[in-house]
């Protein structure tokens, strides 16, 4: 067997147990990461644990699951038609003070058990760094069945054997949580397929070979009919002096063709110039044609340099449309950045809307659930159905609101129209605030101060959100306590005006550079993930389109008795009269 063909054929059944195990370290990651799952280790409700435990078991095809609580307690074990093998779970796996996420084989007689271990963690442990509070463990048979279903799917024969077998063609070996070879999956290829592979190889590759020598055939034709060919005619016109032999050449409309006919023009030339000067010797009359012939050649000179001038002339005004064209091309690809600018943007909000409907929708499933279990055991009434649709619907409204911002956010309008700016900044922390939320960032903002302008409301919220993105990542680049991560929104009166301030806790901007965070294309960050097109577009839109006026500098503030120093974003809107 061609070693290729045997690394392919194994790198495909590799992926395939990939998958097949995937199910089960889904189940043991999801089921561990769950709050009601560590509400179980303390109340240790069986009646939650046939709903939540050994239902699912039955989906996810499993054979065990056990809940292990702090004390590496075994408080819980499903397998109730299996024969009991919790003494082969090491409890050295269950490490409590940082988690541990494993799998390995065990043996029972003739059984092959495969155990996955994952810490039980809270919900809001996102990275799922936390000391765990419990360990689920769940246990899955290879039976014959399911090494079966592998040499379907796999089109591979798989024999499964405490000894590995040498005529396999590969041999697995499956681990036990000691390290050691526990069991063998000897794997034997389908040879078949290894032969259709080299026959149509061969095939491919006579094929191959045929269109090569034709092409090579072909380039040798064409070189000596199309290039050879026509320069040996002009070689030998012009070692003979006889343009004879460029006459089959001037009827072609190629280079050789033009090269022909200017040689043919030139030994025109020549005869023409030969005679006149033979004409010349022969009778001094002769001299005075040739002056008259020398003057018309000079005034066929300056004819052509007057050409040649118009030429140069029209290539000038050329030059200004190609540069023309290159002023409005680069204009076309800032309009792309900008749109790009807008779509990051929205790549943000699609992550927001992910943040805002997580809560609702385990609340919907909560409630779907709890319908579910009420029905299984008759005690469903119309009144507690009622109650629970209301609370479904509240929560689907809210779902449905969050999906208007987003659409009203992103819907583009030319018209402008009377926009309040307190809402417009209500509207932009409404589509924000999950996301800060996720960073730990606390948000803290006093709008009571309003004022009506023309403009474009979603332009304003799309220059807010570049602000407030800008603070985001200026306080994520710094290693500071959640309680010292804040964001301040503000408005105050300035005589008619209003000034809408955004400052954050992010240490400032540098003071080289400050004067220039609003100069296009102008970025601290990485070109994988900034473009320094955002504070340049909020610029733009503020003074073009609003006539409002920015500014930005370094600022100090006390807050709990503590002092921060960080960026302060000043806006100053000019009252529309109406």
């Amino acid at each position: 067997m061609h070693n290729t063909f045997k690394e392919d054929s194994y790198k495909s059944f590799q992926k395939i147990m990939d998958l097949n195990d995937g199910r089960f370290s889904v189940f043991a990651s999801d089921y561990s990461y769950w709050d009601e799952m560590l509400n179980f280790v303390e109340t240790k409700d069986l009646e939650w644990a046939k709903i939540n435990i050994d239902d699912p078991m039955k989906n996810f095809e499993l054979d065990y699951v056990w809940i292990v609580d702090a004390n590496s307690q075994f408080i819980y074990n499903a397998a109730s038609k299996f024969q009991d093998i919790t003494s082969l779970i090491d409890k050295k796996d269950f490490d409590y003070n940082k988690p541990i996420f494993k799998s390995y084989f065990v043996t029972n007689k003739s059984q092959i058990i495969k155990i996955y271990i994952a810490p039980l963690q809270t919900s809001d442990d996102l990275k799922r760094e936390g000391k765990p509070q419990g360990y689920l463990v769940i246990g899955k048979i290879w039976s014959d069945e399911y090494v079966k279903n592998l040499e379907n799917i796999s089109r591979q024969k798989i024999n499964l054997s405490f000894v590995p077998l040498t005529q396999a063609d590969i041999i697995e070996p499956l681990i036990g949580s000691d390290k050691k070879e526990l069991a063998y999956l000897n794997i034997s290829f389908d040879k078949s397929v290894l032969k259709s592979l080299e026959e149509s190889t061969i095939t491919l590759g006579m094929f191959i070979i045929f269109i090569s020598i034709l092409s090579i055939i072909f380039i040798i034709l064409f070189i000596y009919f199309v290039i050879l060919k026509p320069m040996n005619l002009i070689n030998k016109s012009l070692s003979t002096n006889k343009s004879d032999f460029l006459l089959a050449l001037i009827s072609k409309k190629d280079e050789f063709g033009l090269i022909s006919k200017l040689i043919i023009d030139f030994f025109q030339q020549q005869e023409k110039l030969l005679n006149q000067l033979k004409r010349a010797n022969e009778s001094e009359n002769q001299q005075h044609f040739l002056q008259e012939e020398l003057t018309s050649m000079n005034i066929k000179l300056e004819k052509k340099v007057l050409e040649r001038t118009r030429e140069l002339e029209d290539l000038n005004l050329n030059l200004d449309k190609r540069i023309e064209e290159e002023i409005k091309g680069r204009q076309k690809q800032d309009k792309i950045i900008i749109e790009q600018s807008k779509l990051a943007s929205m790549g943000e909000m699609i992550g927001n809307i992910a943040h805002q409907w997580r809560q609702p929708l385990s609340i919907i499933s909560v409630i779907a659930s709890g319908i579910q279990m009420k029905q299984n055991f008759g005690l469903l009434d119309v009144e507690n159905l009622s109650k629970d649709m209301d609370k479904i619907i509240t929560q689907t409204n809210y779902l449905s609101q969050t999906i208007d911002d987003f659409r009203n956010f992103i819907k583009t309008s030319n018209d402008g129209k009377i926009i309040s700016i307190k809402n417009t900044l209500l509207k932009t922390i409404s589509i924000i605030n999950s996301a800060l939320n996720t960073y730990h960032i606390n948000l803290i903002s006093s709008i009571d101060n309003d004022i009506m302008i023309q403009g474009y409301e979603n332009e304003l919220i799309q220059s807010f959100i570049n602000i407030i993105n800008n603070a985001k990542d200026s306080i994520n680049e710094k290693n500071m306590e959640d309680q010292d991560k804040f964001i301040f929104i503000s408005s105050k009166y300035i005589k008619d005006d209003l000034e809408v301030s955004i400052k954050d806790s992010g240490g400032g901007i540098a003071p080289e550079i400050i004067n220039r965070i609003f100069e296009p294309y102008f970025t601290t960050k990485h070109q994988s993930i900034g473009t320094g097109i955002g504070l340049s577009l909020t610029y733009k839109i503020l003074n073009e389109h609003h006539n409002a006026s920015i500014d930005v500098i370094n600022e100090e503030y006390e807050i709990n008795d503590k002092i921060y120093k960080g960026a302060c974003f000043k806006i100053i809107f000019k009252k529309t009269t109406l």
